[in-house]
């Protein structure tokens, strides 16, 4: 049995992801999106990806994460750390979708702290969406949780800020509900169980070690 270490948003505090890692010592990690790789000033200060690529190098185990709304998808797919935006592993029965909508946007430059394609698209959803009612997970990893669930978890959200990405989420939670299902995004730890599930979600850099 492995056990699995999952990483709640970074915003690129790598130096504090470093530690939760060296802490935890874990056979396997994942970040679940907002890790802030891409960043423009990644280009500024390349010692700290030097830094952070050799404590992912040099620390035990194997730490991976996938992108979120606030990564540059580019950067992300070029990355040997970070998993596809769709991830699935027979094994396990853990799945990974990646992608979100940055509520701020207005207030990002595009290209720089901002991407037009922070969030798959559709015809990639729809395929993700396949893949799940094929394969039924036990495990589900996302940045952002699914439309339907979110209200229920966080009573003040209002639905001015349309996502595709929630609305696909929800799709798959219709189709089928895996064991448990683990997102970040909203900043805030919480619990939540519904039709056999149980939501977590995990604030900035908050930690939780599960058994695959």
């Amino acid at each position: 049995m492995t056990q699995l270490l999952i990483i709640g948003d970074v915003h690129g505090k790598w130096d504090a992801y470093s530690k939760v890692l060296e802490v935890y010592q874990p056979e396997r990690s994942i970040q679940i999106g907002d890790f802030g790789w891409g960043f423009a000033d990644q280009i500024h200060h390349p010692d700290r990806v030097a830094k952070l690529e050799g404590d992912m190098e040099d620390l035990c185990g194997e730490h991976r994460y996938f992108r979120g709304n606030h990564d540059n998808p580019a950067a992300c797919a070029a990355h040997e750390y970070c998993l596809d935006d769709t991830h699935w592993e027979p094994d396990t029965g853990l799945m990974v979708i990646a992608g979100g909508n940055s509520i701020d946007r207005a207030w990002r430059t595009a290209g720089v702290d901002w991407w037009e394609d922070e969030e798959l698209s559709y015809d990639q959803l729809h395929e993700a969406i396949d893949l799940y009612e094929e394969r039924k997970p036990r495990i589900v990893l996302t940045h952002d949780g699914p439309e339907d669930v979110i209200p229920y978890m966080f009573p003040w959200y209002r639905k001015e800020f349309p996502s595709r990405t929630r609305e696909a989420l929800g799709s798959m939670f219709a189709i089928h509900q895996p064991e448990l299902w683990v997102f970040g995004h909203w900043h805030t730890s919480h619990t939540y169980h519904a039709n056999g599930t149980k939501f977590v979600c995990l604030k900035e850099l908050e930690a939780m070690m599960v058994n695959l």
